[in-house]
């Protein structure tokens, strides 16, 4: 197989994608969405490590909803709270952040 063919199947994989997801404008619209998400999420880290240090969080709808002190129960919580795991952000707020090179 060449690499073309292969780059073909690719395309073709990442099409069947986006059309699975409603095609490009709602790709375009739910990375918007997260990024504003995200964005408030992080306007809010300070605050957030005072109140939850060392604890993993979750907001959704722009406001916390869930901590714990493990991912697993955060996730299990989001679910139990009927909230879709797309439609949250959740970290762990580290208190001790480690500094990275990449």
């Amino acid at each position: 197989m060449t690499t073309k063919t292969l780059r073909k199947k690719e395309i073709e994989k990442v099409r069947k994608l986006i059309k699975g997801l409603g095609g490009v404008n709602e790709v375009h619209k739910g990375l918007i969405e997260f990024t504003i998400r995200v964005e408030h999420m992080e306007s809010l880290r300070a605050e957030l490590l005072k109140q939850h240090p060392n604890k993993w969080v979750a907001m959704a709808d722009g406001k916390i909803v869930t901590n714990a002190d493990s991912l697993e129960d955060v996730l299990k919580e989001l679910d139990a709270f009927g909230i879709r795991r797309r439609d949250a952000v959740v970290e762990f707020m580290d208190t001790h952040p480690r500094n990275m090179i990449l």
